[in-house]
């Protein structure tokens, strides 16, 4: 899974190592008088306050578009199509629409839009613990995984195993992001259940997956009673 966030959630100043963190900030557009710059870009917050006191107007700050968006989530969607996208209050910006725009115009891509309801720090704060939280449960999640494929493949078999393994969870990739977007968006006529559902239907398929494994290692009476 990739972090896309937006510069008004100040990631970069709460942190600069954002870029090895594979966290993508978009950046919003600051406009000062006739000159528009790209926040974090085509000026640094040091920058800013100089122009600002040069100017006779104050700044008027516009959300990036539908179209930038798109560009990030095709981008990334080529290699991991799981995408966080983390953004500045909706209440403040328009931003969160935009994302929300893009979404629909980037059906490759598997993106959770996540609605801050602030801004600067506090909701750069929030991207970075969710950061955190997301590589703890990879870290746990692909060591019990591999662990379990190392238990169930005989030793001389392992390497094929992890293969398949790898594969299999690559194919499956596709008709999950499939299944999420039907699911949230719907198809023709009908709008879906909206962005819980895919969550809600991820957690009912690990709940039978536990299941059917538990059923399956379960010793037999047989092997009970010798």
């Amino acid at each position: 899974m990739k972090i896309v966030t937006d510069s008004a959630t100040d990631t970069g100043l709460l942190h600069d190592s954002y870029t090895d963190a594979n966290i993508t900030i978009v950046p919003l557009r600051v406009n000062l008088g006739e000159t528009s710059y790209q926040d974090g870009i085509d000026i640094e917050p040091d920058q800013f306050y100089v122009e600002l006191e040069k100017s006779d107007v104050l700044p008027v700050t516009s959300q990036p578009s539908a179209g930038e968006f798109a560009k990030v989530y095709r981008k990334i969607a080529k290699k991991d199509p799981d995408i966080l996208s983390i953004h500045i209050s909706s209440g403040l910006s328009g931003t969160v629409n935009s994302a929300l725009a893009a979404v629909k115009m980037v059906p490759e891509a598997n993106v959770t839009i996540v609605d801050t309801k602030t801004l600067s720090a506090a909701a750069g704060w929030q991207v970075w613990v969710l950061f955190g939280l997301y590589g703890a449960y990879y870290g746990v999640a692909e060591g019990i995984s591999r662990a379990l494929v190392a238990d169930v493949a005989p030793p001389q078999l392992r390497g094929t195993a992890y293969g398949l393994y790898n594969g299999a969870v690559g194919l499956a990739a596709l008709p999950a992001s499939l299944i999420a977007g039907l699911l949230w968006q719907g198809v023709g006529p009908w709008p879906g259940l909206g962005p819980a559902a895919p969550f809600y239907f991820g957690s009912a398929l690990a709940v039978l997956a536990a299941i059917l494994l538990w059923a399956w290692n379960r010793p037999s009476p047989q092997s009970q009673t010798r």
